[in-house]
């Protein structure tokens, strides 16, 4: 991975260390992005500590916020002329429904919406770094046959709960991944969906503390790195392998996944985030 340039959300914590770290031992320049620069910064320093390995910088922002997405985007473009591989890592959970600066409920913003839009305004730079890979945590494929877009209630106003928000999220990042690949098809970019295994995180920080303290006593026992998510990034066997489900090293699933309902939810992102519509 040396010379190649990784992009990793949520890369101050959970997943996006996890893969960070695993990228970093490898020698692959890594740029965190991270709404909380103090830990993001805590979180590089650790990395270049336990790998030795000083290409590893900093990208502020809030993937909750269309502008500072845009911003965002805007500065990577000024300091780096390619991007190999885009890794959508960043993950929360709200115990109630809380709202973004844009209106939009919390978790369908930062997990979709947020991964989204970044990933759309990039497709500029993947494309002139071609072969270049997408690469976006979603749930188990277990979980995921009872999840369900609610279309009639994108936003839970009426009937909102934690995991039914959660697995909303996570259903609509395996769509996404997988019309992004559809899309893509012969440009030389791949989009591809993984389930990165039991990492430690601090995603329980949102619980109530009734809740966080027995959560805390299990995250201690989980890993720290995600070896699907490395593998993906990295492996050359899929260099062509897109659109596809992946739940372990080489591990492929089938994910209950409608191409119309995939369709559907690319455009209303579209109206969501402002983006301009593309062709299908």
């Amino acid at each position: 991975m040396k010379e190649k340039l990784v992009l990793v959300t949520g890369g101050s914590a959970g997943v996006g260390r996890a893969a960070a770290l695993g990228l970093a031992r490898l020698g692959a320049r890594i740029v965190l992005l991270s709404r909380d620069q103090g830990r993001a910064e805590q979180t590089r320093q650790e990395l270049v500590e336990a790998t030795g390995n000083e290409g590893i910088d900093l990208l502020p922002a809030d993937l909750a916020e269309w502008s500072s997405v845009r911003a965002a985007v805007r500065t990577f473009e000024q300091r780096y002329d390619r991007l190999d591989v885009l890794m959508n890592c960043a993950g929360v959970l709200y115990p109630r429904r809380t709202v973004s600066v844009e209106g939009v409920e919390m978790t369908l913003a930062v997990e979709f919406l947020g991964h989204f839009l970044l990933t759309t305004l990039l497709l500029g730079l993947l494309k002139r770094s071609v072969p270049a890979r997408v690469l976006t945590v979603t749930g188990n494929a277990g979980p995921l046959r009872f999840a369900r877009i609610h279309f009639d209630d994108l936003q839970l106003e009426h009937n909102y709960g934690p995991a039914r928000a959660k697995l909303q999220a996570e259903l609509a990042k395996a769509l996404f991944s997988m019309e992004l690949a559809r899309r893509l098809e012969g440009t030389g970019i791949t989009s591809n969906a993984f389930h990165p295994g039991l990492i430690r995180s601090r995603i329980i920080r949102h619980l109530p503390w009734y809740l966080r303290v027995p959560g805390s006593l299990g995250v201690a026992l989980l890993g720290r790195e995600t070896d699907t998510g490395v593998y993906l990034a990295t492996a050359p066997e899929v260099d062509s392998l897109s659109g596809r489900f992946f739940e372990g090293v080489g591990k492929e699933r089938k994910a209950p996944l409608d191409p119309e309902e995939a369709s559907r939810l690319w455009g209303i992102a579209e109206t969501l985030t402002g983006v301009a519509p593309s062709r299908s």
